[in-house]
């Protein structure tokens, strides 16, 4: 299987999945990243929002125009960069307000980023904020974010290690 057929297998599966009960809640579908497979970067968020449930596709709203401008104050290509997010549904009690996702909706869609970021091969993940940290590194939710603060980790999945960074989110 080439890794561009891989993708679109991927992409549809993440498109139809229900595992986490968040989009029999909203109107949206699951979004998968986007970028190219090539990426050496890999930036994981926490969740879409409305504006990307919209769009349906991650980081275009206001935190995206946020990490457009640290992307080209860093001199880096976005469109060099993979972009995807812990959890692919929008996660609101309300349908208005945006909330963090929980332990069961993370737990059910997580599988989905460690695929993206296998199929990526990145030299390098970059999670904003606390959830992704968390997920990636395999941490407790009750982590503290600042202590994991641009230093420097180390992802271990089943097949192989990649190097991990933290920020907040924008």
């Amino acid at each position: 299987m080439s890794s561009d057929s891989g993708r679109a297998d991927l992409v549809e599966q993440i498109r139809e999945c229900k595992a986490c009960g968040l989009c029999e809640l909203m109107p949206f579908k699951p979004i998968p990243g986007v970028g190219p497979l090539s990426a050496q970067i890999v930036v994981v968020g926490e969740a879409p929002g409305h504006d990307e449930s919209v769009i349906e596709e991650p980081f275009v709203g206001l935190a995206g125009r946020m990490l457009d401008r640290l992307f080209a104050e860093s001199g880096i290509d976005r469109s060099q960069v993979f972009i995807c997010n812990t959890v692919n549904c929008r996660p609101t009690d309300t349908g208005k307000k945006n909330r963090p996702p929980k332990k069961t909706e993370i737990d059910a869609c997580k599988h989905w980023l460690f695929k993206q970021i296998k199929l990526v091969k990145p030299k390098i993940v970059f999670t904003l904020g606390k959830v992704p940290t968390s997920t990636i590194l395999s941490l407790k939710p009750t982590v503290k974010l600042g202590d994991y603060l641009g230093n420097e980790h180390t992802a271990k999945t089943n097949t192989r290690s990649y190097l991990t960074t933290s920020s907040y989110h924008p």
